[in-house]
Parts: structure tokens; sequence; C-alpha cells
């Protein structure tokens, strides 16, 4: 009887864990990598060319003034991109079309971007 009780435990205890991971890969998917194809100051949002399974969509991302833009250059070097305004910010030459981003959306909204990074590090050759 003890036996069983442990081993159901330990059986509960790993498939909980199996469980937490698969969540935690979820939330990284959300975040999506494209092109820019336009952007518009005006309304304050950027529109994205992602590719989704086997096509490519255009998603509208509301961008806040607590959406955190970075440009990544080499391995580390990470700038932080500020202006004034939401308008402003999207003025940058940064949000130009053409430009490769990646947009993480907000947990509560999927149409407000999080975050946004321009460029990014460069990958490790394997030798």
């Amino acid at each position: 009887m003890l036996r069983t009780f442990i081993c159901a435990a330990l059986a509960l205890g790993l498939f909980a864990g199996v469980g937490f991971t698969a969540d935690e890969a979820k939330k990284k998917k959300k975040q999506g990598t494209g092109e820019i194809v336009k952007v518009d100051a005006e309304k304050g949002t950027v529109t994205v060319k992602v590719k989704v399974k086997k096509n490519t969509e255009e998603k509208e991302f509301k961008v806040t003034d607590k959406t955190v833009v970075t440009e990544v250059q080499g391995k580390k070097q990470k700038t932080d991109i500020k202006a004034g305004s939401v308008s402003e910010l999207l003025k940058k030459e940064q949000f130009k079309e053409g430009a490769t981003v990646q947009i993480e959306p907000t947990e509560e909204d999927a149409k407000v971007a999080k975050s946004i990074t321009f460029g990014s590090a460069k990958k490790k050759k394997n030798q």
C-alpha cells in the first residue's frame, strides 16, 4: 500500500514537471520574427509579416510607451531606442519597411507589443 502511494506521488511529480515545461515552451513560441511591412506613426502601430506554420501572415501590433525597443549589434551589444512619444519612436530610422524585427506581445493582449528587437546576436560557429 505504501509502495503504491509513493509510486503514484512520484508519477504525479513527473507529469506536473512536464506540464510546466510545455507551458514555458508555449510562452516562448508567442514571440514572432518577421519583416516590417507598414508603420503607422499616427495610430502607433507596426504591421509585420511573420511566418505562421508554412504560410506568411501580416500581423498588426500596437506600440505603447511601455514597449521596450532594442537594437542588437554583434554578440552582446544592445542599444535601447528611446524617443519622447510613440509617434516619434515610430519615425526613427530603424522602423523602415523591410527591416527584420522580433516582436514579443504582452501576455494580456497579443496585439500589443511588449518588446521589439532589431537585428540579432551573431551565432557561434561550430568547429
